[in-house]
C-alpha cells in the first residue's frame, strides 16, 4: 500500500453524503494531482464497476475501484467519512474509510493485489481503528503506511 499512496491523495474529512459523491469526490482529487487523465470517463469506469458487484467490506471499509484506458499504472485515493455511507456493504453498515483504486487495464494482477494489501491491512482492527480516528489527511496517511 505504502507504494501506491500519497499524502496528498487523501481526504480527511469527507463532504460526501452519497457513494457517487464520494466517488466522483476521489476521482476529482486523482485528476487534480495529475494521477488521471479524464474524470468522467474514469468515474464512469468506477460507477460500473459498482453496479456490477458491491465494494462495501465489513467494519467499515469500502474499495470502489475499476480499470480504465486513463491511467497508467496504479493510482489510490483515500477519504474518510466520520457520518458514513452507505456501499452495500457486507455487514449492512455504513462504510467510513474508502478507499479507491484506479489502474490501466493491463494491470490486474498488481491491481487484485493491492485490493487484498488493503483488505489484510484493514482487517487488522487496532489499525482500522486508529484510522477510523484520524482527524486529518497527515494522520491518515501515517496510519495507512505502517
Amino acid at each position: 500500500i505504502a507504494s501506491y499512496i500519497c499524502e496528498d491523495c487523501l481526504i480527511v474529512p469527507s463532504k460526501a453524503k452519497t457513494k457517487e459523491e464520494v466517488i466522483a469526490e476521489l476521482v476529482d482529487l486523482l485528476v487534480q494531482k495529475g494521477k488521471i487523465c479524464d474524470a468522467n470517463t474514469v468515474y464512469e469506469d468506477v460507477m460500473k464497476r459498482e453496479t456490477s458487484v458491491s465494494t462495501g467490506l465489513e467494519k467499515g471499509i469500502a474499495i470502489p475501484n475499476a480499470r480504465s484506458e486513463c491511467v497508467n499504472g496504479i493510482v489510490l485515493a483515500c477519504t474518510l467519512c466520520p457520518a458514513g455511507i452507505d456501499f452495500q456493504a457486507l455487514d449492512n453498515k455504513p462504510s467510513k474509510l474508502i478507499f479507491l483504486i484506479v489502474s490501466g487495464t493491463k494491470e490486474s494482477g498488481p491491481h487484485l493485489q493491492l485490493l487484498a494489501a488493503i483488505a489484510k491491512k484493514m482487517h487488522d482492527q487496532s489499525i482500522l481503528d486508529k484510522a477510523l480516528k484520524a482527524t486529518d489527511a497527515k494522520a491518515l496517511y501515517r496510519i495507512i503506511r505502517q
